[in-house]
């Protein structure tokens, strides 16, 4: 684990003031939860939700304060218009987590375990460390195609990269042109890859996946150039200020 210097913290400081500055002019409001039952709760009555994900429910995957969070938005009525959960694994190799379907269940063994079609490219570097996996994102539909994904896409990860100091960040995603462009462009991942052909173990349904992928350095440099847009566009400050 290697830890951040005093100028790194300050840039996600920096990052999450200008977030919640953004927010604020969009009536909205910024709050986090060490406790994923919450989430689970609300994703069950949340409109538009196909499923709740088992990777991030307590009951079925070990997440806790120590490893785990959800972040949510919040209008001016109080009500949660979006919000993102978020794990920490600590494994030499992602894929193995994968392999043996532990990244998406592992509080008991699993009964009926059955391989999955990996096909990820060759030249993807192996994901070992602290991985932080992020799912479970939902925006309610009358929010929706107002870029809200894409900045709790962000703010998620940088959270991650301060508080529980993560090597790398990854999302999967199904694997089609249009969630690829989502993924690089609205969520502003920095590569993507074939994950697995076939059956997808989390929804037990014959899904493509693709994975997308980010190192910390990575995300540290979006980081800094996104603060210097921020910068640059005016936008910024403490929340409820005049840039």
């Amino acid at each position: 684990m290697s830890y951040l210097t005093d100028a790194q913290l300050a840039d996600i400081q920096t990052f999450v003031d200008n977030t919640e500055a953004r927010l604020w002019d969009m009536g909205l409001t910024l709050s986090v939860d060490g406790d994923l039952a919450n989430w689970v709760q609300h994703m069950r009555q949340a409109p538009g939700t196909l499923r709740v994900a088992a990777t991030h429910d307590p009951a079925y995957s070990h997440v806790h304060p120590g490893n785990a969070f959800w972040a949510r938005f919040e209008n001016n009525a109080g009500s949660i218009i979006a919000c993102i959960a978020h794990k920490v694994v600590v494994t030499d190799n992602l894929l193995d987590e994968v392999r043996s379907h532990r990244l998406f269940f592992n509080r008991q063994p699993i009964l009926r375990h059955y391989p999955v079609a990996l096909c990820v490219v060759e030249d993807v570097p192996t994901l070992s460390g602290h991985i932080g996996y992020t799912g479970g994102l939902w925006v309610h539909p009358d929010y929706r195609g107002r870029e809200i994904s894409g900045i709790m896409a962000r703010l998620c990860r940088n959270l991650s990269v301060r508080h529980f100091y993560i090597d790398w960040n990854v999302g999967f995603i199904a694997d089609t042109p249009s969630r690829t462009k989502m993924g690089l462009e609205g969520y502003g991942m920095a590569h993507s890859t074939p994950l697995l052909k076939g059956v997808f173990p989390l929804s037990g349904e014959n899904r493509d996946m693709q994975m997308f992928y980010m190192s910390k350095e990575e995300m540290l440099s979006q980081i800094r150039r996104e603060n210097q847009s921020s910068m640059k566009s005016g936008v910024g400050g403490v929340r409820g200020e005049t840039p």
